[in-house]
């Protein structure tokens, strides 16, 4: 499935939203940074509900990243970074992103993730 420019837009904007209130939380320990993590979360699993696939994610985040924006702290683009290289396989195994119809054995999705096989 591909995503039409409009999908693409609600999504990126969604994610800007969110890493605001991420940004703005910056303390763990504050009721606020958990709740902006869950807020990440649900963003993320809501993209996955609508059929983004992991080469659709890796674009917006990859998007935001290039972008830079001013308006985040250095500490939230690096969670953002972080965030990519679950996405792209640059971790351990076992904290690759998961997507619907990828491979659920961990070394098999390492596999398929650091291979490329889903760009």
């Amino acid at each position: 499935m591909s995503l039409s420019t409009d999908q693409y837009a609600i999504g990126h904007k969604a994610l800007l939203e969110v890493l605001r209130g991420w940004d703005l939380a910056e303390n763990p320990s504050e009721p606020a940074w958990e709740n902006a993590r869950n807020q990440f979360a649900s963003w993320f699993e809501r993209l996955k509900d609508e059929g983004w696939t992991r080469k659709d994610v890796y674009r917006v985040v990859r998007e935001v990243l290039d972008e830079r924006p001013i308006r985040f702290s250095i500490s939230t683009l690096d969670d953002l970074a972080n965030f990519e290289s679950g996405l792209t396989g640059y971790c351990e195994p076992k904290s690759i992103v998961r997507f619907p119809n990828e491979p659920s054995d961990e070394n098999q999705l390492a596999d398929y993730v650091r291979g490329n096989r889903w760009r």
